[in-house]
């Protein structure tokens, strides 16, 4: 019996036959910000204004250009499900921003980290590349590289089509037919870049952003077959794209400005970004998914440092939200107190809500950075602090220096205080210290969340406007370094509350993990369809099927490797395993409507002669009796029988002389009629 299966399709409309938002309140000025944040007049780079949507799927994105993300600079900006074009939708991140800090040779800290400054001109990042040799930058280059690269797979998948086409004629492929997205790629050395966007592109070794290099010659030129990927360490030979990919670059120098949001002292470093998403019929379709590169264009090394990920995440009203983690997934998530997403009912002082549907929401860092020593660091904390509006302690409110910033960074509490498990994470009498807040899930009565805190807190801790820091460190960040982070946002719609039981988003996001780890190969292929030969006789039609040299299932070999399989299952590959061939009723009809009889009816089936004759789909379902123990298992999955083979061999001539939608005695065909 085998799990995994699929079937080739085929659909040929011939004499023949188918084969298959208003902003927060806050009780005190300025909104989101420092209580007296200065103004800065900067020396060279001014803050950076771009903002665009990632939005080919279920979510709409906003991406900026200054080491924030996901707001407007006034409101909040991931907004999913994506509402109709002119809707305001519900979002569920108000705010987003990268961190990173360390210590130079001389104990100095130097930070770069962006919250909600860039809304008052108070910057830790700017637009732009930095120069190799002294890692600084100017305003004109900022200026330049205050904007997003843009390219949708559509493009790509027709330059590469286009290309091809031309090599088959052995001619050059035209300029001019090369679709904008991917002509204007900011890819090292591209021919066509300023005639397109009016600067030139940097002369670095590294270049920008990544490209195949169908050649190999290190430049990147789509009249040669180039075009724009998502560059993951170990994926070289599996060149992928997605169906929207956006790229901008920025920096913490800002040609000699001051960094308004911590006021620290800059690091010189350089980062490449990409957002990509893919649009498709599953879970993945409400994901999105970052990464960032880092370049450290610094002199000297920088000891104890750390990169983060901070996340204001407001899911739809920001005064009910509970946050957790889960550090053997470097997952952090984030989930509503009750089953009505609102403060009172569903008002939320106008800021539109989710009402009675509320999802749920993760971050998951998929890839951190490396130490000096190339290995990979995992998730080194996770913590939180409160607007300070909440009336909360200020040792656990927002920071306001660099060396509060940096604590944060490191898995400290804003007055250096440890944190410890147990309560809210904050008691400086504890010695029961621990990296990661609020570690157990909300539906684990004897584990540590915002739900079972501890014995003082019998009703769970009070609900506030949160915000949380991902942290991996500390190494020590060496000149020229190169690193990346790599993280998705995985959201899941109406969970069940109270003290949610977050399995559907575990699930969701070993799904995203699954697809990362195959380097973003959204889709199984599938074997392609056969070629079809068709021979009309008297009364009936003929068939002949081949599969050619250039197939994925030449000699019916068709072999690919699961994305993700049944826990303690052996077979994780999907094998070629035989034809069904359908006769439609009509030409508006595809492969989705087999299963219905008045529009579809199976003609013929074959399956390969190998022991295997009943295809099994192994369905899943929550499991009842999940107690959250070791022995249980969180699903239990029950087979789905959808094909009983005949285990007699492939068939490659098949002669139809029978219309199956005939309605009198008489169902032979007629000649001259036309038969899908």
């Amino acid at each position: 019996m085998k799990t995994n299966y699929l079937l080739p399709t085929v659909m040929v409309a011939m004499l023949g036959i188918c084969s298959l938002c208003s902003a927060k309140d806050y009780n005190s000025p300025p909104r989101k910000g420092k209580s007296n944040p200065p103004t800065n007049f900067r020396a060279a780079c001014t803050t950076a204004q771009a903002q665009t949507d990632l939005d080919i799927n279920n979510v709409r994105a906003r991406l900026l250009t200054g080491g924030d993300m996901w707001w407007d600079r006034n409101d909040g900006g991931y907004v999913v499900p994506k509402p109709a074009p002119g809707q305001s939708g519900v979002s569920a991140i108000y705010a987003g921003g990268i961190w990173m800090g360390g210590l130079d040779e001389g104990g100095n800290l130097k930070v770069a980290c962006q919250t909600y400054g860039n809304a008052s001109g108070n910057s830790d990042y700017w637009p732009g590349p930095l120069s190799p040799d002294d890692g600084t930058t100017d305003g004109e280059t900022c200026n330049n590289w205050d904007k997003h690269f843009e390219v949708k797979g559509t493009e790509i998948r027709e330059s590469i089509t286009r290309w091809s086409m031309a090599s088959d004629q052995g001619i050059l492929y035209p300029t001019s037919e090369i679709p904008l997205g991917v002509k204007g790629w900011p890819g090292k050395g591209n021919p066509y870049f300023k005639e397109i966007h009016g600067f030139d592109l940097p002369n670095t070794n590294q270049g920008l952003a990544e490209f195949y290099d169908q050649n190999v010659d290190g430049i990147y030129d789509p009249s040669k077959g180039d075009f724009p990927l998502v560059d993951l360490r170990s994926c070289f030979d599996q060149p992928q794209y997605p169906d929207q990919l956006i790229f901008w670059t920025y920096n913490d120098e800002g040609g000699g400005a001051i960094h308004g949001e911590t006021n620290a002292a800059p690091i010189r470093m350089e980062i490449h970004a990409t957002a990509f998403a893919y649009a498709t019929d599953d879970q993945i379709n409400d994901m999105t998914f970052q990464r960032h590169k880092f370049i450290n264009r610094a002199k000297e090394d920088i000891d104890s440092f750390y990169f983060a990920l901070w996340l204001d995440v407001d899911l739809g009203c920001y005064l009910d939200d509970n946050i957790g983690c889960d550090p053997s997934r470097s997952l952090a998530y984030y989930y509503n107190t009750d089953a009505v997403d609102g403060e009172p009912g569903t008002n939320c002082n106008g800021v539109p809500t989710y009402g009675n549907h509320v999802p749920a929401l993760g971050v998951d860092l998929f890839r951190g950075p490396r130490d000096e020593n190339g290995n990979e660091l995992e998730l080194s904390s996770f913590i939180y602090y409160n607007n300070p509006g909440s009336g909360m302690p200020n040792g656990k409110t927002d920071p306001e220096t660099d060396t509060e910033y940096y604590r944060y960074l490191s898995g400290s509490w804003k007055d250096g205080t440890r944190l410890s498990y147990g309560g809210d994470g904050y008691d400086p009498s504890s010695l029961n210290f621990t990296n990661y807040a609020f570690s157990s899930p909300p539906n684990d009565p004897n584990g540590w969340s915002m739900c079972h805190p501890g014995p003082d807190y019998p009703g769970g801790l009070p609900a506030f406007d949160r915000r949380t820091v991902q942290s991996f460190g500390p190494s020590v960040l060496q000149p020229g370094a190169r690193n990346e982070l790599i993280f998705g946002v995985i959201w899941t719609p109406n969970m069940e509350y109270p003290c949610s039981d977050l399995s559907r988003l575990f699930v969701a996001d070993d799904y995203a993990q699954a697809l990362f780890d195959n380097c973003m190969n959204t889709f199984l292929d599938g074997p392609d369809a056969p070629d079809v030969d068709w021979v009309a006789g008297d009364r009936e039609i003929n068939l002949i099927l081949t599969n050619s040299e250039w197939s994925n299932n030449r000699d019916e070999r068709f072999r690919e490797y699961a994305l993700g399989h049944l826990k303690g299952v052996a077979d994780t590959t999907y094998d070629f395993e035989g034809y069904l061939i359908y006769q439609m009723a009509g030409p508006d009809f595809g492969f989705s409507d087999t299963g219905d009889t008045t529009k579809a009816r199976l003609a013929f089936q074959c399956d390969v002669e190998n022991g295997f004759s009943r295809l099994i789909n192994w369905q899943a379902e929550k499991n009842p009796n999940y107690q959250l123990s070791p022995e249980m298992e969180q699903f239990v999955h029950f087979p789905d029988e959808v094909i009983e083979g005949g285990n007699i061999g492939i068939k490659h001539s098949i002669s139809f002389s029978e219309n199956l939608f005939a309605t009198g005695n008489d169902r032979r065909l007629v000649n001259h009629c036309t038969y899908y």
